[in-house]
């Protein structure tokens, strides 16, 4: 007698087929009807037909091929059986009769099985479980197997379902592991209701499901990776019997035909005449996600597309019925709910009319959609009712709408969807048809009986030894014919190393000739190739690199991370005690009226106007030409106030009524500078002071001195008057109000002090007020007005960018509001673009369902980089370039804290992306943009400078996951962005050397002095003495000298010596020597020092 072990060699084979019928014969001796063999009733439909055995307990699904297409409602004996071949086998188990109030909500239609009639099923599995654990090689199933015992044997099911409650329809649980091709439900009370699938454990088998998931995986396996897609076709069906309500998941499009029409519904829904002419006449696409969250709650995402990928309304259904929110570029803003319900709880007849037997079983989804009309402005109700109906004589996918108008208007439509469908016999009958390329793909799987699999599923593909023949079936015959042999022994198949690549044959012979044929070979494109080539010389890497491959790439297809739980939304259980303090709902409950656009329409009118005042208050009442920047000075650096400094005239007797600005304690030099015999690098330039009457040098940042002295404030800023005295001799150095300066003991032909009157009546800085207002006016639009969350994202946009031209950071004082605005359309279509590739995947969630918490992970980290140049002010990082950071202390150390963070960040949301499986197309394009980024590093006299904004830019893509830390990372790079363009505009990351030198060193060639320490003769008066130097080198653009006599350049020309017979005797003289080029100077040498005591003391190498 034949054993249920072989039950998977039935699959593929014909209802006539000896072999099934000898199989059926030795089940129905084991069973107590004597007619068992003769199946109970036959079911026919254009894409199935069921052969069902109610005696034996037992199921067989017949799919058509060759085109075959049966009709509705035929006999046995009217079937073309050779057209049609065994997909699926169902093997029933009847547990105990259920109790009088469960009987009654069952479909009396449905007809009853008993119990199949051998134990134990024994059925052969794939030794490797999901999750990668061995597995024995069968599993014997028994009548009294419970979920426990299949998931301990099989692993966890790769795809689960059922157990929702009562208002769900009390759908019993299902297990279903892929890969084995076995699907289980499961009965009694156990599997059902709120508590299914704590107590589904101990819930005994009812239902069986078993189809050859070994050649289904092979062929799709190998379409997935070799590029001739063409083998695949898709086609417009009805709905396949193994669809149901249980599991929607597909592709469907309206049958505009057989639907009625949604022209008036439309209309009474706001959409508009041309809207609803470009639905009326465009192609309706459905493609829906049936799944399970970790809850144990069914979800039906639907995304609906228009010809030509035209984007329509997206469905996010849970079948908890508990209402939601939503707003459709559509309808606008909607309240929806959704659940399974029982078909006999349905009032309306029109509703409940007309369901398939599965259907009524599994019970249908039930959709109730309203009109949020405080919102929308418009008042309407749309109630659906999804299942399965048979129309004309086919099985399609259907939705019953009950629509009431904004005046009671009652419209009843139902809309037919055709099921779009890639089969695996389509594929088969694709191969079979190609005869004008002759192209067959075999796969070299991992399971070696691959090729009798073949044989068993097809009819066309017989196995014969240890060749595999492909035979074709003539025109109206069904002898065979051979086409072509393509050999390969089994050992081959189980040991090569590629598992998944495989060879192509290409066979050109005549479609009626049996006797000859020839065979060619169509080699695959390089790559796949090499691939194979590389993973049959080195197999044991080529699999650890194929596993890690695996996991980088994540789930296929992509999935969506669930939406964080709020932090704030707290419920403690401490003991027997519950404590529950939902501060999000509180907040939004008692915020709701101020949610009106109207209200955020008219304070941001009043924002606007705030704003003004303030800026006016803060820079257009003061004279425009007395503001000054913090680094502002009387005398220029070097040579830069020509011979005698006449280019910085006068020196004395002028006054200059000035205003600063707050916060310039922070700015200081960024390259030494020289004064005397000393250098002053990463401090405020500030010489002089320490006298009784604070005198500086003329080189002194001038608002720097005035904070030192006392006359301003670094906070507020401050306004002053500054007189010009001329030459004064010895600086003394001073500390005062946290401000050190220098001192210079010689003498220099510029100097001012300060007059404590101030001149002008606005002279303080309002930035602080400024800030106060705009972190009420964001935390206000997050926690109390709630927008939109892409209007609130522009608020932010406009705030923060406005906030930093105005008042923190203007480039120029006043601020220039052209230059602004021409910064500001740029800076809008960038954010635009920032809110298409990530912004408007996490804000919504965080601005809509937890906005309390949203504020603090957006504005904390969005206000701190929106003041960048405050928060980053003790980073000894100036600019992200090598000379930067080496030249300042602490800032390699700095850069390497940072990069650790940084690549800390990264991995960490490389992580996330991978769980949604859209790792690999992020990678491609950092990829992508790290190469064009190293070619612009190498291009010739160019440096690449990464800005800030520039970084923004660059990362804000990663964080388009809906994660609290992507929350945080979204408001710290939106606030780096908009500080970057609004304070220092849209700089090129391609800058010159020049461009990034800023006042350091050329680089140039230095002169020397002939004067030295041991040929300076200290003997001679200093009025008689003269300095040397050395002649032109030859062969260069240098055509003088140019000499800097204590700071203050004193000659240009082509002589060799300078007389000291003009300087003052008693106090030290510095000297400092440059080659010009017509007239321009190169770099100066390190100072040399004449002490009054005639000691000459040599310069330092390299320039000053």
């Amino acid at each position: 007698m034949s054993t249920a072990a072989n039950i998977r060699d039935l699959l593929g084979l014909c209802p006539s087929s000896a072999q099934l019928s000898t199989y059926l014969s030795e089940l129905s001796s084991a069973s107590p009807s004597s007619s068992a063999r003769i199946p109970s009733e036959v079911k026919s439909y254009p894409d199935a037909v069921y052969l069902n055995y109610y005696a034996l307990g037992l199921s067989l699904l017949f799919t058509p091929i060759n085109g075959y297409k049966p009709k509705t409602g035929l006999t046995r004996e009217q079937l073309k059986e050779i057209d049609l071949v065994l997909d699926g086998i169902d093997i029933f188990n009847v547990l105990p009769k259920p109790s009088a109030s469960e009987s009654a909500g069952k479909s009396s239609t449905v007809s009853s099985y008993t119990t199949y009639p051998i134990s134990p099923i024994t059925l052969a599995i794939s030794p490797e479980a999901k999750d990668g654990k061995t597995r024995p090689p069968s599993i014997d199933i028994s009548p009294s197997m419970t979920g426990k015992e299949f998931v301990t044997t099989l692993g966890e099911p790769d795809r689960k379902g059922g157990g929702a409650g009562p208002s769900s329809g009390s759908i019993q649980i299902w297990l279903e592991w892929s890969k084995d091709g076995i699907m289980v439900e499961f009965g009694g009370d156990e599997s059902r209701g709120p508590q299914a699938w704590e107590t589904g454990k101990d819930a005994v088998w009812k239902f069986m499901c078993l189809w050859n998931a070994t050649i289904y995986k092979a062929l799709i396996v190998s379409l997935d990776v070799f590029p001739y897609r063409r083998v695949v076709k898709s086609t417009t069906m009805a709905a396949p019997a193994t669809l149901t309500t249980l599991d929607l998941s597909g592709k469907y499009t309206m049958n505009k035909t057989l639907s009625g029409s949604t022209d008036e519904i439309l209309r009474l829904q706001g959409v508009g005449w041309f809207t609803r002419k470009a639905i009326g006449l465009a192609t309706l696409t459905l493609v829906v996600t049936h799944y399970k969250d970790d809850d144990g709650v069914e979800h039906i995402d639907i995304d609906q597309t228009l010809t030509g990928g035209v984007k329509g309304t997206t469905e996010l259904r849970v079948l908890d019925w508990q209402p939601r929110e939503h707003e459709d570029h559509i309808f606008g803003y909607v309240v929806g709910k959704s659940k399974r319900v029982k078909v006999d709880d349905i009032e309306d007849e029109f509703m409940k009319a007309n369901w398939l037997p599965d259907t009524v079983d599994h019970g249908a989804v039930n959709s109730y959609v309203e009109s949020d009309t405080p919102k929308s402005g418009t008042s309407w109700i749309a109630e659906q009712v999804w299942g399965f109906e048979e129309i004309n004589k086919e099985r399609r996918y259907v939705r019953h709408v009950n629509f009431t108008g904004p005046e009671s208007q009652n419209i009843q439509v139902v809309l037919v969807y055709d099921y779009i469908d890639i089969s695996r016999f389509q594929i088969l009958d694709e191969l079979n048809s190609m005869k004008a390329s002759g192209s067959v793909i075999i796969s070299n799987s991992r399971n070696s009986s691959l090729p009798a699999v073949l044989g068993n599923f097809c009819p066309l593909c017989i196995l014969s030894g240890k060749s595999l023949t492909l035979m074709e079936a003539s025109l109206g015959s069904s002898s065979l014919q051979r086409r072509s042999e393509h050999t390969s022994s089994d050992q081959e198949l189980a040991k090569d190393p590629t598992e998944g690549l495989f060879d192509l044959g290409v066979v050109t012979s005549s479609a009626h000739s049996s006797e000859e044929s020839s065979t060619s070979s169509v080699r695959p494109p390089l790559f796949f190739r090499l691939q194979k080539q590389f993973a049959a010389t080195y197999p044991n890497f080529y699999r650890r690199v194929s596993r890690v491959v695996k996991y980088a790439r994540g789930p296929r297809p992509e999935v969506d991370l669930p939406e964080p739980k709020p932090w704030l939304q707290m419920h403690v259980q401490r003991g027997g005690r519950v404590f529950d303090l939902p501060l999000e709902t509180h907040l939004m409950r008692v915020t709701r009226s101020p949610t009106s656009s109207w209200i955020l329409l008219v304070l941001g009118a009043a924002w606007i106007i705030g704003i003004a005042f303030f800026s006016r208050a803060q820079a257009f009442q003061t004279p425009s030409d007395s503001f000054i920047s913090c680094t502002a000075t009387y005398w220029a650096a070097n040579d830069g106030c020509g011979l005698n400094g006449v280019s910085c005239a006068p020196f004395e007797n002028s006054t200059f009524n000035f205003r600063c600005p707050a916060q310039c304690a922070s700015v200081v030099l960024q390259n030494p500078r020289t004064v005397g015999d000393e250098q002053i690098v990463f401090k405020p330039l500030i010489v002089g002071g320490g006298d009784d009457e604070w005198t500086y040098r003329g080189d002194s940042f001038i608002c720097a001195a005035a904070l030192q002295a006392g006359l301003i404030s670094n906070s507020r800023g401050g306004c002053g008057t500054i007189n010009l005295i001329g030459n004064f001799t010895n600086f003394l150095p001073r500390t005062a109000n946290d401000l050190t300066s220098i001192g210079f003991d010689s003498v220099f032909p510029l100097s001012f002090r300060f007059s404590e009157d101030a001149p002008f009546s606005h002279c303080a800085d309002m930035r602080n007020e400024a800030l106060v207002l705009n972190v009420i006016v964001t935390a206000m639009l997050f926690m109390v007005l709630r927008p939109k969350p892409i209007v609130l994202f522009w608020c932010l946009v406009c705030i923060g960018f406005w906030h930093v031209t105005l008042f923190s950071q203007p480039r120029s004082t006043p601020p220039d509001l052209a230059d602004a605005f021409g910064t500001f359309l740029p800076t809008l279509f960038i954010c635009y673009a920032f809110w298409r590739l990530a912004f408007r995947f996490v804000l919504p969630i965080f601005a809509t369902k937890m906005p309390l918490e949203g504020a603090i992970w957006y504005l904390g980290p969005y206000w701190v980089t929106v003041l960048t140049n405050l928060t980053t002010d003790k980073i000894p990082i100036d600019r992200l370039t090598a000379a930067d950071i080496k030249a300042q202390p602490g800032g390699l150390i700095a850069l390497i804290i940072i990069i650790v963070v940084l690549v800390v960040i990264v991995v960490n949301q490389m992580r996330v992306i991978r769980k949604t499986g859209w790792l690999p197309h992020y990678l491609g394009w950092y990829v992508l943009g790290g190469l064009v980024t190293l070619v612009l590093a190498l291009l010739p006299t160019l440096n690449l400078r990464i800005h800030h904004y520039v970084l923004a830019m660059v990362l804000i893509p990663g964080t388009a996951f809906p994660t609290k830390l992507s929350a945080i990372y979204q408001g710290f790079l939106l606030g780096m962005f908009l500080n970057g363009a609004a304070a220092w505009g849209f700089d090129s990351i391609l800058q010159t050397a020049a461009q990034l030198r800023r006042d350091a060193p050329l680089g140039s060639d230095l002169p020397s002095f002939a004067t030295n320490s041991s040929t300076y003769n200290a003997s001679i008066p200093l009025q008689g003495q003269t300095i040397f130097w050395s002649a032109l080198p030859s062969g260069e653009s240098w055509d003088g000298f140019g000499l800097l006599v204590d700071d203050v350049e004193r000659y240009v020309g082509t002589a060799l010596n300078y007389s000291l017979s003009g300087l003052q005797a008693g106090i030290p003289h510095f000297f400092r020597l440059a080659f010009t080029s017509a007239g321009t100077a190169g770099d100066f040498t390190m100072p040399a020092t004449l002490w009054p005591n005639g000691t000459w003391v040599d310069p330092l190498p390299g320039p000053s």
